[in-house]
């Protein structure tokens, strides 16, 4: 099982959250989020949170606040993102080397990042399905003077990598190149979900690498 919750700027900029089951009704929540008043039921009906992911040391407003709604959940994030993320007051986190995921998961850690970017791996029919965040963004339409300021940093609309990623989220660019490249071609990911954007369900690790290709050479 995995659910999506979204949300929507007057921009058309999107927010989303994921929810992933880990088995037995235990649930992994990709980059908490408040979505509207009606989240914490809608979670709570799909199982227990027993993992809150941040994926990177931006995506933490809500963490605190999934944390004391579910106080036995382990809240992770990568190595990269954990000093800046406990400098925000968030502390007791683990780090995703130290937290084993079940069968057919896993943590991906792009090397050469500044804030730490991870994205889950999710083992399905035809190819893995990939959870990212901040590296990606696939927003399918923007507008009004939000959306021209997004288009601008290259957010969109459609698959695009923004300017804000690239100066503030590498630390060495050939480094990220390679380490996503040589994931994309190992994995192959048959589908990608983003935390802003739509799903890609088509030829999604082509389209990722040509991006790559294209925004990062």
């Amino acid at each position: 099982m995995l659910r999506a919750f979204a949300k929507h700027r007057g921009s058309g900029w999107p927010l989303v959250m994921h929810v992933v089951s880990l088995g037995g009704g235990d649930l992994l929540v990709h980059s908490p989020a408040w979505i509207n008043d009606e989240t914490l039921a809608e979670v709570r009906a799909l199982g227990t949170p027993r993992i809150l992911f941040a994926p990177n040391h931006f995506h933490h407003l809500d963490l605190q606040r999934y944390r004391e709604l579910f106080p036995e959940a382990v809240a992770v994030a990568s190595a990269g993102a954990l000093p800046r993320l406990r400098a925000r007051g968030h502390e007791g986190l683990r780090s995703t080397d130290d937290v084993e995921l079940p069968s057919g998961m896993r943590w991906l850690v792009p090397d050469g990042t500044k804030s730490g970017e991870a994205w889950l791996s999710i083992d399905g029919d035809g190819g893995p399905t990939w959870l990212v965040c901040d590296a990606f963004f696939n927003a399918p339409s923007l507008r009004g003077f939000e959306g021209v300021m997004l288009r601008m940093s290259k957010a969109g609309a459609g698959l695009s990598i923004g300017v804000t990623y690239t100066a503030l989220c590498i630390r060495d660019k050939s480094r990220y190149r390679e380490d996503v490249l040589e994931a994309l071609a190992r994995e192959q990911p048959r589908r990608v979900l983003f935390s802003h954007g739509d799903p890609l369900e088509t030829d999604a690790a082509t389209a990722l690498a040509g991006i790559i290709a294209r925004r990062l050479s």
